[in-house]
């Protein structure tokens, strides 16, 4: 089958990974929306990801995370294997500030 009148903008660009790591295995999902029409930094319009995964300290822990440029959204919960809520963060994105790599950046 041939398409010669698609061209690259009207192409939405989905990947999915799947990992498998000898031991324990873990569901997750992280899922990114980009628009390919706005520039590099601006490209990537939602950030999902949902599963178990380890955390910091070795424990693993139930991670959804949220992050919704076009609806200024960032939505994180963490909880532990008894679903007792370990960290819960919903507020606009515009003021999620000094966390990640954000908390390095001199303003």
């Amino acid at each position: 089958m041939e398409f010669k009148n698609i061209k690259k903008r009207d192409v939405e660009i989905i990947n999915i990974n799947f990992n498998d790591n000898l031991g324990e295995v873990f569901d997750f999902i992280d899922l990114k929306k980009k628009n390919n029409l706005l520039p590099s930094k601006k490209k990537e319009r939602l950030h999902y990801q949902e599963g178990y995964e380890r955390s910091k300290n070795g424990k693993v822990v139930y991670k959804k995370r949220v992050i919704d440029k076009d609806n200024n959204l960032y939505f994180e919960l963490i909880k532990d294997t008894n679903g007792n809520t370990l960290h819960k963060c919903e507020e606009p994105l515009n003021l999620h500030v000094g966390h990640g790599s954000d908390k390095f950046n001199t303003k």
